[in-house]
């Protein structure tokens, strides 16, 4: 049991996140199992020292980001929304993968 309003905003940003910011033609994964969801993306811009802005309110790696009509704000609200519903969010980034991950501790 959850929220639907919560869980359909973190759907909603995770995947729009992943989907936007993958190279064109890449592949986006997703893998849920019991207390973690992650979604997996290409991005081969991203630097070991970005991972802990990532869920920054209206953080962006760099200015050319606006132009695709992003705030930075959709990673923010992913993290927000777990945490309100008692999980917990992580970046990790292997081989210019980024993973991002949420987990719940029950």
């Amino acid at each position: 049991m959850t929220d639907p309003l919560l869980w359909t905003a973190i759907l909603n940003n995770l995947l729009g996140s992943a989907v936007s910011h993958a190279p064109r033609g890449a592949h986006v994964l997703v893998e849920a199992s019991t207390g973690c969801l992650a979604v997996s993306n290409e991005a081969p811009d991203f630097e070991a020292k970005d991972l802990p802005h990532l869920f920054e309110r209206f953080w962006r790696k760099s200015e050319a980001r606006s132009e695709k009509g992003q705030s930075g704000l959709g990673l923010a609200v992913v993290a927000a929304c777990a945490e309100r519903l008692g999980a917990r969010c992580r970046a990790t980034l292997q081989n210019c993968l980024l993973r991002i991950e949420i987990r719940w501790n029950g």
